[in-house]
């Protein structure tokens, strides 16, 4: 009994070996193949497993999130057009993309979509990680094969838009504060601040029910 369990561990052991190796072997800066975005992207599409699309977009030199336009966190941002702009794939690891092992399959991949103007210039079907945590396995580009790709990339896309939110908090003097308002598709309503001493009162033109 215990020589099978010495057995195991060994071999355990042996399998742990070469994964290192092979490890080492794709990564190689000279066996490293980069590519890159043919354009600026300037929308990105998230699709994960029993989820609704997540879509951020570009506005002016922000990013916002859906059609609520949620102002989105600008080092997530910056971490996914990283990735997307020059997908870094250290090595082809097997030939088929819907052998299960690789977390490729239905239900269990993210598929990311990068667009310009409107064209999809990159999709990424995103993986399990690897052995190494900054490491993804993944298909780029409606490719059949199973690459590993440099990059956490299920860390970066596997988020919820409440995690991609701003959380950036603005500070003000509430003294130099003197108008208010609030816009919707059904209402809306301004409150100014005026007088002496100040005081806030519903501002002229408002509308809607809030009125």
């Amino acid at each position: 009994m215990i020589r099978k369990r010495k057995l195991a561990l060994l071999v355990s052991v042996a399998l742990l070996a070469c994964a290192y190796a092979v490890q080492l072997v794709l990564s190689r800066p000279e066996s490293v193949k980069t590519l890159a975005a043919e354009s600026a992207i300037d929308s990105i599409e998230i699709e994960r497993p029993d989820s609704p699309t997540l879509a951020l977009s570009k506005s002016g030199a922000s990013w916002v999130i859906g059609e609520a336009r949620y102002p989105a966190d600008a080092s997530r941002v910056e971490s996914m057009l990283s990735l997307l702009g020059g997908v870094k794939i250290l090595g082809t690891v097997a030939s088929d993309a819907s052998r299960g092992e690789y977390g490729l399959e239905d239900g269990s991949a993210i598929t990311v979509n990068a667009l310009s103007g409107g064209k999809k210039i990159r999709s990424v079907r995103v993986g399990k990680g690897a052995v190494n945590s900054m490491q993804t396995y993944a298909s780029v580009d409606g490719e059949k094969a199973v690459s590993l790709l440099s990059g956490n990339y299920r860390g970066s896309f596997g988020v919820s838009a409440d995690e991609l939110r701003s959380r950036e908090v603005w500070t003000l003097e509430p003294s130099s504060v003197t108008r208010v308002s609030s816009e919707r598709d059904s209402a809306s309503f301004a409150l100014e601040k005026g007088g002496e001493p100040a005081v806030w009162s519903l501002a002229a033109g408002a509308t809607g029910k809030d009125r």
